[in-house]
C-alpha cells in the first residue's frame, strides 16, 4: 500500500498571458526549455518532435498544459505550469498502520518534510528555467502585481490511497478504505471498492485507487493533478485579485492600482481560457473524471467568484479611467478659466490706460463729437481701485464657474 500526495506550490515563473501549448509557436518555448534544462532531473513537455496528429489516438491527450516536470528522486515529481504554480506529486511507501486521520497527518508531515528538503534545489531549477526562456515569453506584467515567493502550501494537499488488488481483500485495509472515504461526498464508494466492483473513488481530497492496470492508474493520478492545479490556481488568483481590489481603494496610487488590476484581470480570464481549452483536448474519460473531481470541490462556485472579481476589477478600472478623465477635464477647464479671468483684468487695465491717454491727448478724439463719458469714468478711477475691482469681478466669475461645474 502506498499514499500519493499532491501539494500546490507557488512559483515566480509565469508566462505571458496567451502563451499556451495550443499555439503553433509554442514549440520555440519548449525547445528553449529543453536546451536550458539538460539532465535526467528534467522532463520537458510538448516537444515539437513528440507532437502527434490531433485526435489520432482518442485515448490520448492532444497536448499537455505543463511546461516541464522536475524529479529530483524516484518519489518526488514537481509538475511546473505556466501560471506561477506547480503541483508536487510525492509517493510515500512503507505506510504505517493506523486510522484514516492518523494517516492523513502522517502523509501531510511526510510530504512537507520531503519537499522542504528539496526547496533550494527547486528554486534553482525555476531560476534555470526562467533564464532559458526568451524575454517575450515571460509575463512582462508580473511586477505589476505583488510578487509571489516560491512557497510549499502544504495546507491544500490531496491524498490518494493506492492499493493492490490483493490488499483490498484484507479486512484491515477494507476498514481503512471505509474510514478513508467517510468524510468525502461519496462514502458509499467504499463498499463497492471492498466488494471488487469499483476500482477507484475520486471525489474530494481523499481518494482511493486500486492499481489493477498501470496505464489506467497513471490516467487517474494525472486527472487528480490537473484538478488540483485548476482549483489551486483559481483560489489563489481569487485571493490575489481581492487583495488588489482592496488595495486599489485604500493605499495604492492610481497608476499602480490600474496596472495591478489589469494584470490580475488578464490572468483570471486566461486561466478560464486554459481550462476550457484543456478540456477540449483531454481524452473523454479523463475529462469526465476531471469534472467529477472539480464538482466535488465546488469548482463552479469558485470560478463564479472569480468572474465576479473580474467584473469588480473592470468596474474599478472604469472608475479610475473616469476619475482620470475628470481630472484632465478639470485641469483643462482651470487653464481656460485662468486665461479668461486674466483677460478680464487685462481688459480693465487696458481701459484704464487708454482712457487716461486719450484724455491727456485730445487729438485722439478729434473725430468724436465730444469727450467719451465711459472713458472719463475709467480715467478718474484710482489704479488700486481698478485692480481690486477687477479682482472682485474675477472672484465672482470664478465662483459662478465652480457652482455651475458642481451642479453639472
Amino acid at each position: 500500500m502506498r499514499i500519493i500526495t499532491y501539494a500546490p506550490l507557488k512559483t515566480d515563473l509565469r508566462l505571458a498571458p496567451g502563451l499556451t501549448p495550443s499555439l503553433d509557436s509554442f514549440g520555440s518555448i519548449t525547445a528553449a526549455l529543453r536546451a536550458g534544462l539538460p539532465g535526467d532531473a528534467f522532463t520537458v513537455l510538448n516537444l515539437p518532435e513528440n507532437a502527434s496528429r490531433a485526435y489520432a489516438v482518442l485515448s490520448e491527450d492532444v497536448w499537455d498544459l505543463r511546461l516541464f516536470v522536475w524529479h529530483p528522486d524516484d518519489t518526488i515529481r514537481i509538475h511546473v505550469y505556466p501560471g506561477a504554480l506547480a503541483i508536487a506529486e510525492v509517493t510515500l511507501d512503507d505506510v504505517p498502520a493506523g486510522t484514516a486521520s492518523e494517516l492523513e497527518r502522517w502523509s501531510q508531515d511526510e510530504t512537507e518534510a520531503r519537499l522542504c528538503a528539496h526547496f533550494d534545489a527547486f528554486r534553482a531549477a525555476l531560476d534555470r528555467a526562467r533564464q532559458a526562456l526568451p524575454d517575450y515569453a515571460l509575463d512582462a506584467g508580473r511586477g505589476a502585481a505583488p510578487e509571489r515567493e516560491v512557497d510549499f502550501d502544504i495546507t491544500r494537499i490531496s491524498r490518494t490511497l493506492l492499493l493492490t488488488p490483493q490488499e483490498r481483500t484484507e479486512p484491515s485495509v477494507q476498514a481503512l478504505v471505509t474510514d478513508w472515504l467517510a468524510a468525502t461526498i461519496r462514502p458509499f464508494d467504499a463498499d463497492a471498492i471492498n466488494a471488487g466492483t469499483l476500482d477507484m473513488s475520486m471525489s474530494w481530497v481523499n481518494y482511493v485507487i486500486v492499481d489493477v492496470d498501470a496505464a489506467r492508474t497513471r490516467e487517474f493520478t494525472a486527472t487528480m493533478r490537473i484538478a488540483q492545479y485548476f482549483w489551486s490556481a483559481q483560489e489563489w488568483l481569487n485571493a490575489e485579485t481581492q487583495a488588489i481590489i482592496a488595495g486599489a481603494r485604500t493605499r495604492d496610487r492610481t497608476r499602480t492600482a490600474e496596472a495591478r488590476l489589469t494584470a490580475s484581470r488578464s490572468r483570471m480570464q486566461m486561466l478560464q481560457v486554459e481550462y476550457n481549452a484543456l478540456r477540449s483536448v483531454l481524452s473523454r474519460a479523463k475529462e469526465a473524471r476531471l469534472q467529477e473531481i472539480l464538482s466535488g470541490w465546488s469548482y463552479d462556485t469558485l470560478a463564479a467568484n472569480g468572474a465576479l472579481l473580474v467584473e469588480m476589477s473592470s468596474n474599478r478600472l472604469n472608475e479610475i479611467a473616469a476619475r482620470r478623465a475628470d481630472r484632465s477635464s478639470l485641469f483643462t477647464d482651470m487653464i481656460l478659466v485662468g486665461i479668461g479671468l486674466f483677460a478680464v483684468l487685462d481688459v480693465l487695465v487696458g481701459l484704464l490706460a487708454f482712457s487716461r491717454e486719450i484724455n491727456a491727448r485730445p487729438a485722439l478724439q478729434y473725430t468724436d463729437s465730444g469727450v467719451s463719458q465711459v472713458l472719463s469714468v475709467f480715467a478718474d478711477l484710482n489704479t488700486d481701485t481698478t485692480l481690486f475691482g477687477g479682482g472682485f469681478i474675477v472672484l465672482v466669475l470664478l465662483g459662478v464657474y465652480l457652482v455651475a461645474r458642481k451642479a453639472k
